[in-house]
């Protein structure tokens, strides 16, 4: 799963669908927009995607040494996941039950087809 899809709980694809609202990700342009939505992301997060996703590969985010020092990660055990303590499934949110107010504001008739 992309990171910021577990950021976002979200993909960029479903958050917009063109990429007219974004011109400068056009294949053609030669450059890409280092501009992150403001929306859901705490420094840490927001620190982590822009190293992520530099442009240039020297100055990506690309060995575990650096990772283990930036702020997103702080106080993340990385030795517990390299002795196997620690699973995926421990790092996602959990996705609660669905719930009858689910559906607040969607028309009667919709919901009644459910």
């Amino acid at each position: 799963m992309p990171i910021d899809d577990l950021l976002f709980q979200q993909s960029p694809i479903l958050r917009d669908k063109t990429l007219k609202n974004y011109p400068s990700a056009e294949p053609d342009s030669g450059q890409f927009s280092t501009v992150l939505p403001q929306v859901g992301l705490d420094g840490p997060a927001r620190d982590l995607l822009q190293r992520l996703l530099q442009v240039k590969p020297a100055q990506r985010l690309r060995t575990l040494r650096a990772l283990k020092n930036i702020a997103f990660y702080k106080g993340y055990s990385f030795d517990d996941v390299k002795d196997r303590q620690v699973n995926a499934k421990q790092l996602l949110p959990e996705i609660p039950e669905k719930l009858e107010d689910d559906f607040e504001g969607f028309d009667e008739s919709f919901v009644t087809q459910l």
